[in-house]
């Protein structure tokens, strides 16, 4: 039985990981290594990425495969250490894994344009919902529109969000 390792998210943490690795494949005799990660925030990319820098195949496990995969294994509803080495390297044998391959140039960017472009999206809806429960109400009865002075001091962009009164012109609202 191979004792337990605590990994810190350092360098010298995970050079010891490639060290145990290493030895463990020194001992097998085994050409090629497989190393499975259960995706945690960001953690893993740190690890994945020297895994992958040292020659080693990197593949993810999905939470929720893992959690249904677990219960058939052994019949069990908690978690533990030991079980989720398990249960992950019984998906690796299964190929229900995901391959893990960071991008680099070009793919890279995009993906990391997308991602904020993701959050500006969810932050722009968080700020709509804050303006329509929060802010407008205390301005003008709901339903009722906003004064003109109000209305014109607003920036351009809770303009867009107001409906027009009578007698001002429509705020184009475009993307």
């Amino acid at each position: 039985m191979v004792p337990t390792l605590p990994i810190p998210n350092t360098t010298r943490g995970v050079t010891q990981l490639w060290a145990r690795i290493q030895q463990a494949q020194r001992g097998t005799g085994c050409r090629e290594v497989v190393c499975g990660l259960e995706p945690t925030g960001t953690y893993h990319q740190a690890v994945a990425t020297f895994l992958e820098a040292h020659g080693a195949d990197v593949v993810l496990r999905s939470s929720r495969v893992a959690s249904w995969n677990r219960r058939t294994q052994d019949r069990t509803w908690d978690k533990s250490d030991r079980k989720d080495a398990a249960n992950c390297g019984d998906l690796r044998e299964q190929g229900k894994v995901l391959v893990y391959s960071q991008p680099t140039g070009p793919v890279a960017e995009r993906r990391q344009l997308v991602r904020c472009l993701r959050r500006a999206r969810s932050e722009r809806a968080a700020c709509k919902a804050r303006w329509r429960t929060t802010l407008r109400p205390a301005l003008a009865p709901l339903g009722d529109p906003l004064p003109q002075r109000l209305w014109a001091a607003l920036p351009p962009v809770l303009q867009a969000w107001e409906p027009a009164a009578r007698g001002r012109p429509a705020v184009p609202t475009g993307r």
